[in-house]
């Protein structure tokens, strides 16, 4: 599903102009945020360098102006250590991504995001059962993502019971249009219960699919609970936030507007390679001199 630069730049357009309308940018107070929106981290840029010298990386990343994380689950470190280390390098743990695909038991998953203090829990990704972990997600079709819904739906119930909000993550493959009209996603948006199930914006792969993140936070301001910022040139490959084509200016004054609460840069490690810190450093900066220049 590559897409031109053409597409990324038609794309900023529309933006734009639906932005042009000179209201003001809302605070959600659901979110508890500052004035100055925060600029977040997701941990699974930087791989098991988290686990070696899980010290030595959270104050780094500290000291490069991140105030709070999105975590994963690791195998060799405990829920409670990693939110301990989080806590005394000064930065707040938020969010974490767990594995929802293969696992039917959703109250030892709810039992981690508890371990570690946060109050949302991200699929990463989600298949049509617990069955289908490994299923062709570039060939969904239509019902198939109908049972996805579905799943999300009693996810999200146990996770409204556990005291925890849950919110689906978006890759590209949702995006792919169906000879009917219509994308996988727009279904998750429709099938859903807005009280059980949020959302998790993937600018960058809404983006390399041709979708166009402000229209989904305009249309449905209410759904989203955060974001991740990536960068995409016009081939498709990720690239180093703010050396892409991804127009985030407009993309960050919706996402205030619809009262995104929380704004994590993610730079999906290749082949596993954690991305240098030097470039963890320069994209915190770059997210962080748009927060300050747009004011949000």
């Amino acid at each position: 599903m590559l897409k031109s630069r053409r597409t990324f730049l038609q794309n900023t357009a529309l933006t734009l102009a639906a932005l042009g309308t000179g209201m003001p940018l809302l605070a959600d107070p659901r979110n508890e945020r500052p004035a100055r929106q925060p600029v977040g981290f997701q941990l699974y840029t930087l791989g098991d360098a988290i686990v070696t010298d899980t010290v030595a990386v959270l104050a780094k990343l500290a000291s490069f102006g991140y105030g709070e994380l999105e975590a994963i689950t690791y195998a060799n470190l405990p829920p409670e250590t990693l939110r301990r280390r989080v806590d005394e390098a000064g930065m707040k743990l938020r969010s974490v991504h767990l594995d929802f695909s293969g696992e039917r038991d959703t109250a030892k998953l709810f039992d981690t995001a508890h371990r570690l203090g946060v109050n949302q829990v991200v699929s990463s990704v989600l298949s049509p059962s617990v069955e289908e972990k490994h299923a062709d997600l570039g060939a969904l079709t239509a019902d198939d993502f109908k049972r996805v819904a579905e799943r999300a739906n009693g996810i999200g119930e146990a996770a409204k019971k556990s005291g925890l909000r849950y919110a689906y993550h978006n890759h590209d493959f949702e995006f792919r249009k169906f000879v009917a009209g219509g994308s996988g996603y727009d279904i998750l948006l429709a099938e859903t219960d807005p009280s059980l199930v949020h959302f998790q914006a993937d600018c960058g792969w809404m983006s390399k699919a041709g979708a166009n993140p402000v229209s989904y936070f305009i249309r449905y301001p209410k759904r989203y609970l955060s974001a991740h910022i990536k960068d995409f040139d016009a081939s498709g490959h990720i690239v180093e936030l703010g050396h892409g084509v991804v127009p985030y200016r407009p993309i960050l004054r919706a996402a205030r507007q619809a009262g995104i609460g929380h704004l994590f840069v993610e730079h999906d490690p290749p082949g596993g390679v954690p991305i240098p810190l030097d470039q963890v450093r320069r994209e915190g900066a770059y997210l962080g001199g748009l927060i300050h220049e747009l004011s949000i």
